[in-house]
């Protein structure tokens, strides 16, 4: 699985092509939002941290296309009863959820069970990709000197390919801003 920092860029990513990044302030609230999003399927590492085996309940059914489609149905259930009536939100924040499962799924695996129930509630049967892009975070033996040079590699590489994505798209979407801009303007 991957670290956080990937799971963020992600979320990075998403904000950049979703939000108005030009006529307005950041919205930090809305950027937390993508952020958790984007990390929420390792939040089954909670109840197996509170159990003393971290790995315990990791790469259920968490992480799975079922509950990123539960996540944004809540998500979809908490805008209407607050008034708001656009479902946008709602399929961004899903898309999100579900980059944590596309990022997961490319990452190297080196734990039995392999991969995780992709398609769950349809399959139980685990998934992962036959190529790995992204390499895996050591969760043992945090603090050891060979686990956090793993982890600080592994991130590097997160970095390495997911920043350029990132600003690709910034640019892409600053440069049809500014298009859009120039052929909106009124001749004097």
């Amino acid at each position: 699985m991957a670290s956080p920092v990937g799971h963020t860029l992600a979320a990075l990513i998403g904000y950049v092509a979703t939000v108005d990044i030009q006529d307005s302030k950041p919205e930090y609230g809305k950027l937390a939002i993508y952020v958790l999003a984007a990390n929420l399927a390792d939040f089954d590492f909670l109840p197996g941290i509170f159990l003393g085996d971290p790995g315990r309940f990791h790469h259920g059914i968490t992480h799975s296309i079922g509950a990123a489609v539960i996540f944004g149905v809540i998500v979809w259930i908490i805008q209407r009863l607050r008034g708001q009536h656009s479902a946008r939100m709602a399929v961004v924040l899903t898309a999100l959820y579900g980059s944590h499962l596309l990022i997961d799924w490319m990452t190297a695996d080196y734990r039995p069970p392999y991969g995780f129930p992709m398609l769950w509630p349809f399959s139980i049967e685990k998934y992962h990709f036959s190529v790995s892009i992204f390499i895996n975070i050591e969760r043992y033996q945090l603090f050891t000197l060979p686990t956090i040079l793993h982890n600080l590699y592994a991130m590097l590489i997160e970095i390495g390919i997911l920043t350029p994505i990132l600003f690709t798209i910034y640019y892409s979407v600053t440069v049809t801003i500014q298009r859009s801009r120039v052929g909106k303007e009124k001749p004097k």
